[in-house]
């Protein structure tokens, strides 16, 4: 996404009108509503959609749950870093680590232990 249109590369007849930090689960959700209108999807929202079907393992719900949750949990936790951690699932210490590893703090291994639990949660079984 594009912090402001001016930033934005040129589309003909296309404006940003809104920018939202969205799981992938809900991407698949509006993808999907989009495309059963349409008769033949173009290339990239069928190469997206293929992806989206394949790996994305977890509800919209179930993803909107735990991103309250993650951000419940620490003022760390910024709304970006609660949408990765739920499109990524870590499942171990070092994976949520590396999605913190841009940050200017370091997690204690308490806060990791707790993401975890909220991921847990949601993580197909």
């Amino acid at each position: 996404m594009f912090a402001s249109s001016s930033e934005a590369p040129e589309m003909i007849g296309k404006e940003i009108l809104e920018e939202k930090i969205i799981p992938q689960a809900e991407v698949r959700e509006i993808l999907e509503e989009i495309l059963k209108n349409e008769e033949e999807p173009v290339y990239e929202q069928k190469v997206t959609l293929d992806f989206l079907r394949k790996f994305v393992k977890i509800s919209r719900e179930d993803a909107e749950k735990a991103i309250k949750e993650l951000l419940n949990l620490s003022e760390k936790i910024k709304p970006k870093i609660a949408v990765k951690l739920v499109d990524l699932l870590p499942s171990d210490e070092d994976e949520v680590r590396a999605v913190f590893a841009k940050e200017r703090f370091t997690l204690t291994n308490d806060e990791v232990g707790e993401i975890l639990k909220v991921l847990d949660k949601y993580r197909p079984k």
